[in-house]
């Protein structure tokens, strides 16, 4: 007879939060854009670290090193932000 495992209660359970390039998946579908061209320019605006607190040195903030000048509406920091 095989050994019997109890499923975890839901209390034990461990959900991991979904990772900044899932995010950026599922924004992309969302928003319609291309999923590739947003995390190849993610990968490339941060120097491959996926670093959404990074600063460039023109000023340019974020995932996507926005200008904040041009963006007034959303806040280049805020990875979930949509205008």
């Amino acid at each position: 007879m095989g050994l019997l495992l109890a499923s975890p209660t839901p209390a034990e359970a461990h959900i991991e939060p979904p990772t900044l390039q899932q995010r950026a998946l599922a924004i992309s579908h969302e928003e319609s854009f291309n999923p590739e061209i947003v995390l190849n320019n993610i990968d490339t605006e941060t120097g491959g670290t996926w670093d959404c607190t990074l600063i460039g040195t023109s000023g340019e903030k974020g995932c996507l090193q926005l200008m904040p000048d041009k963006w007034d509406k959303v806040d280049p920091m805020d990875f979930e932000a949509r205008s």
